[in-house]
């Protein structure tokens, strides 16, 4: 499976003098909402679909708790979300 990419240059805050460093960024696509999500992930695993729709739920919560919910381009309810930002 190919993966698209940018490439983008990062500059160390703590080292702001020193030039940028290129890194490649990988491009998410798509949507998936949570039902989907959670089919998928209890057909690669012995996982039931109840255990990774809890298991996800929980990490959603925490991200919230954490405030990196804003960072997200996440609907704040179970029924869909995208992990453009997590990739």
């Amino acid at each position: 499976m190919s993966v698209k990419y940018s490439v983008v240059m990062r500059k160390n805050p703590a080292k702001s003098s020193e030039p940028g460093k290129y890194y490649a960024h990988a491009q998410a696509y798509g949507e998936m909402d949570f039902d989907s999500l959670c089919e998928e992930v209890n057909g690669r695993c012995t996982v039931t679909r109840a255990d990774v729709a809890a298991a996800v739920e929980a990490i959603l919560e925490s991200m919230k708790k954490a405030r990196l919910w804003p960072r997200l381009n996440c609907s704040p309810g179970p029924t869909s979300v995208s992990f453009q930002d997590l990739v």
